[in-house]
């Protein structure tokens, strides 16, 4: 019997193939991957949550200098991406 052939190409085939073949333990390590990234991640939240916010260093003060400067001059213009219902009546 012939393989058939897909329209998109012999690659999509070959990985089509590779993925029903995969052995169970790289299966297994993938999810392992998977939670540990899910767990470092809720770690991180809590620690954020428990320890607040960084503090401002000294390009994000300048650049909020920059943006305050820019909203004063341009006061029609939405620099900041933020859309103020009563500006636009």
């Amino acid at each position: 019997m012939r393989a058939r052939r897909s329209f998109i190409g012999p690659r999509a085939e070959v990985a089509r193939c590779v993925e029903q073949d995969m052995p169970y333990h790289n299966l297994f390590s993938r999810t392992l991957d998977h939670l540990d990234y899910l767990i470092t991640y809720a770690r991180l939240r809590v620690l954020d949550w428990v320890c607040g916010p960084e503090p401002l260093t000294p390009a994000d003060k300048r650049r909020e200098r920059e943006h305050d400067r820019l909203r004063k001059s341009f006061p029609k213009v939405d620099i900041d991406g933020q859309h103020r219902q009563e500006e636009q009546f």
